[in-house]
């Protein structure tokens, strides 16, 4: 997915490598901890500009 989006966002101007496809049966706490964080951050973020902006 990481790859995916690199790829999209970025072009040809990157190179990346995928880590592998085999996806497994669970998702790890860890890392649905970080992207929530990460997107949490994002929102209040982009919200923020926008308060500003009407201001």
């Amino acid at each position: 997915m990481a790859l995916g989006f690199l790829q999209h966002h970025a072009g040809e101007s990157v190179v990346g490598w995928s880590g592998g496809s085999q996806p497994g049966n669970v998702v790890e706490a860890g890392a649905v901890r970080i992207v929530r964080d990460d997107i949490e951050r994002r929102v209040l973020r982009l919200v923020d500009s926008l308060c500003v902006a009407a201001a």
